[in-house]
């Protein structure tokens, strides 16, 4: 009590005594209060100070230049300090320096009104781990509003940053893996898109109730042009029509392949072939199925050539220097400028096929099928049904579907009908009916095919004759023989059998000198034989003696016996008078005899081989066995046998 308070309390005014001691004892009570509270204060404090000092969470405390003024127990081991030694430390350098500006950011906008802070820090620690603490500070000021302190209080949160850390990563994986994913589906999109844009059949998809969707058209915008025509029939087949293969596919899941089906559009009959199977239902447990449709020109090529119905030949493989075939090439070549039907005649194996194919080579056709049907080779009963094709169930034994025609698979190229002159009469009618309709009828059926045909026929008949005796019809005669021209047999142009017979041994001899192989009396006897089967005859028997010479020099005794025998002026067979050298003694050698002295000359051969070997080997008999690709055994084993056949 200083002395302006002893001079208050002298001038205080008092009564008596009782009244000052009454006034000291109330000091002295309120004093005693004001210990009271000290003293409880302080074990406040103490508590504070032992829960903080004991808290698991990072305590820290700081004046307001960031120096530290406290730190608990958890910060010191966090720190991995004293605490001694972190007091008075800027609490600025305990952060790593990439988090400080953000700390420093938060401080600067603290407020009387706006105290408390939250951030996050991470600390490395001696061992190289690195511990995420999360922390909350708060701004202390005294009555006139100034900072004076500041404390925070944190907690390790390493566990969830991994678990963050561990999550984005798979974040990251699984989006990379779905860009992968959407990448590589769109890769096979555009891989299944040009698949589809690359195929001549059209892919539909049909639901239960008739709707349908293309998936592509096509080259050219193929089925673009009949899309709404082909939805509209295929509506017309689910949704009205009866019992068919399209209600069997929806209704029962039953799958058809290479159905044909018609429907007409404003580019008029549309005719394809048709194949469906079943699609697994969807969620909505709705039936869908899909469809394989093939034009029905796409089908005939292919059946085409399967078949080998496609022209081998071309005027250039015409081999002649006869005057009057050449008068025939001429004829061919004119006629096979226009669509008229063209008569050839002549006798078998001259070429009539070849001239056939030639002009089918040389014509705008030339890249449409050539057909051909030997109208002789055909039983009466199915001429009819090889010709024009029939529906299924039209006679025992039909296929199921039917079958087109020969017409239909020759639609926008050649037919060739080889040996006309023997069709039967009553085919040749409606033979007639279809070349002056250009449409042609199954048999069975009663649907009108438009048809595009060139027609080419071959007879080795007197055609004219044929008609006269009631053989051939007229009418159909005078119609099939627009342009006709003859192919004279191999005896009337015997300049074309020399240059025939080189040809051929040509075809299948390499060398360029085997001409200087064939003995004089071989083409001797080719141009003397009469050759009753033409071209034909003579390509087999260049065929013969090639294979018979084996590669050495062609000589008479190869050829076949009639035509060793033959004698134009019937006087002596001509063998009699022909000496035909040593090698292969008398014209009248057996065949059986050449292959024995073949099979010697092999032998001779397979010797030579033997003992080259060895000499090449000096002696040694495992290298010389194995230079020829033999077993030791068997290389002794043919030495011994060739000792033995010396012996």
């Amino acid at each position: 009590m200083d002395c302006s308070e002893k001079t208050k309390i002298k001038a205080m005014p008092f009564k008596s005594q009782e009244e000052i001691a009454s006034f000291v004892g109330e000091q002295e009570r309120i004093i005693e209060e004001q210990k009271q509270k000290i003293a409880a204060l302080e074990l406040r404090k103490a508590q504070y100070d032992s829960i903080l000092k004991n808290m698991t969470e990072f305590v820290e405390r700081s004046d307001p230049n960031f120096s530290l003024t406290y730190v608990n127990e958890a910060m010191c081991e966090l720190c991995e300090c004293k605490a001694e030694d972190l007091i008075g430390v800027d609490t600025m350098t305990l952060l790593e320096e990439d988090d400080r500006p953000n700390v420093l950011q938060l401080i600067r906008e603290l407020t009387v009104e706006n105290p408390i802070y939250h951030y996050e820090y991470h600390v490395t620690q001696s061992d190289n781990t690195v511990r995420w603490i999360e922390g909350l500070g708060t701004g202390f000021y005294d009555e006139e509003g100034n900072l004076i302190e500041y404390q925070d209080v944190g907690h390790d949160i390493t566990h969830y940053k991994n678990l963050e850390k561990k999550l984005t990563n798979t974040v990251e994986q699984r989006t990379k893996q779905l860009a992968n994913t959407n990448n590589e589906l769109m890769r096979v999109n555009t891989y299944l898109q040009n698949i589809l844009r690359g195929i001549s059949e059209g892919i539909v998809v049909i639901d239960s109730d008739g709707n349908c969707e293309f998936l592509n058209y096509g080259p050219d915008n193929l089925w673009r042009r009949t899309e709404e025509e082909v939805k509209k029939y295929f509506y017309y087949l689910v949704s009205k029509a009866k019992d068919n293969v399209l209600s069997r596919l929806m209704n029962y899941k039953q799958t058809f392949i290479d159905v044909e089906m018609h429907c007409s559009g404003k580019f008029g009959e549309i005719t394809f072939v048709a194949s469906g199977m079943p699609l697994k239902e969807d969620v909505k447990n709705e039936s869908k199925g899909i469809l394989v449709l093939k034009p029905i020109e796409q089908v005939h090529n292919m059946v085409n050539k399967m078949s080998g119905a496609q022209s081998r030949f071309t005027f250039s493989d015409i081999v002649t220097n006869s005057s009057v075939l050449q008068d025939a090439i001429f004829l061919a070549k004119q006629g096979a400028n226009s669509d008229c039907s063209i008569l050839i005649e002549g006798e078998s194996g001259t070429g009539k096929e070849l001239f056939a194919q030639s002009i089918h080579s040389s014509s705008n056709r030339k890249n449409g099928p050539f057909v051909a049907i030997n109208c002789g080779a055909i039983p009466r009963e199915l001429v009819a049904s090889e010709l024009f094709g029939y529906m299924e169930g039209a006679f025992t034994g039909a296929k199921k579907g039917g079958k087109p025609g020969k017409f239909e698979l020759a639609n926008g190229g050649t037919l060739f009908l080889d040996e006309i002159g023997d069709m039967p009469m009553e085919q040749q009618i409606s033979l007639l009916r279809v070349l002056q309709e250009k449409t042609v009828t199954r048999v069975g059926g009663d649907r009108e095919i438009p048809i595009d045909v060139r027609i080419i026929c071959a007879t080795n008949k007197n055609l004219i004759h044929e008609v006269t005796e009631k053989n051939f019809r007229e009418d159909l005669y005078y119609r099939l023989n627009v342009i006709n021209f003859h192919i004279p047999p191999l005896r009337k142009r015997k300049e074309d059998i020399i240059l025939l017979f080189s040809t051929f041994l040509k075809r299948w001899q390499t060398p360029e000198n085997f001409l200087q192989r064939i003995d004089g009396k071989v083409l001797q006897y080719l141009v003397n034989y009469n050759w009753p089967g033409n071209v034909r005859e003579l390509q087999n028997v260049s065929e013969r003696v090639l294979y018979l010479s084996d590669g050495e020099d062609i000589l008479p005794q190869y050829l076949p016996q009639h035509i060793l025998e033959y004698n134009e002026d019937a006087a002596k067979p001509v063998r009699e008078n022909t000496n035909f050298g040593t090698e292969f003694g008398d014209a009248s050698i057996s065949l059986s005899g050449i292959r024995g002295k073949k099979k010697g000359i092999k032998k001779e051969d397979e010797r030579r081989q033997l003992l080259s070997a060895l000499d090449a080997n000096n002696g040694n008999v495992s290298a010389a066995a194995r230079d020829l690709g033999l077993s030791r055994s068997t290389f002794y084993r043919r030495i011994r046998e060739f000792k033995s056949m010396e012996n």
